[in-house]
């Protein structure tokens, strides 16, 4: 094994050296670039020689903005601006009806409303209709009758939208999935480290 290492590294030394000629050859036979006439840069520009060209005045951009990317139905964006957005926007509506409610710290974690509505987005405006509580056993008709108000106000604005329209349900469940929407929890500041 030693003997073979030994004559590879020969012939590979033997190439570089057969290589190293042949480029010092080549060297020699190289012809000299041709002399080119120095040019003198251009003198740097002064103030007098900046000029803006506005060609639409800023009113007009305003009244006229750029149009704007509609998301693929079905992409991630998509997904990330539309369905995850729209349980939170509602459910942080309907939690105000529970936070006005004298009820409010009796409410059990198995109670519940369903809701069915309908969800639309036309030219980036989201618009919710025909709210409609399908069951319930809050057992609150205060409540309830504020769910179907508050989900029915909901609306919001995204530009890149596509235009849609969908028959949706929504579940809301004071005692359990919807206290991350409470104010109370909102404003919470944990207590300072202890290792700092």
């Amino acid at each position: 094994m030693p003997k073979a290492l030994i004559a590879g590294a020969v012939v590979l030394l033997i190439a570089v050296i057969v290589l190293w000629k042949q480029l010092g050859s080549a060297d020699e036979h190289v012809p000299a670039p041709p002399q080119v006439a120095a040019v003198e840069p251009p003198p740097p520009p002064t103030i007098e020689h900046v000029e803006r060209k506005v060609e639409t005045p800023i009113a007009d951009v305003k009244a006229n903005p750029a149009p704007v990317e509609k998301m693929v139905i079905g992409s991630d964006r998509f997904f990330k601006e539309w369905m995850e957005m729209v349980t939170p926007k509602l459910s942080s509506a309907a939690i105000k009806c529970v936070e006005r409610s004298p009820k409010d710290k009796e409410l059990q974690r198995w109670q519940q409303a369903k809701l069915s509505y309908d969800i639309e987005v036309k030219n980036g405006v989201v618009t919710v209709a025909n709210v409609k509580l399908d069951e319930s056993n809050i057992n609150d008709s205060g409540i309830e009758a504020c769910f179907v108000n508050e989900v029915l106000h909901v609306t919001w604005t995204n530009e890149a939208l596509p235009d849609l329209q969908e028959h949706r349900s929504i579940t809301f469940s004071p005692g359990r999935g919807m206290k991350k929407y409470r104010q109370d929890n909102k404003n919470y500041v944990g207590a300072a480290s202890p290792h700092q």
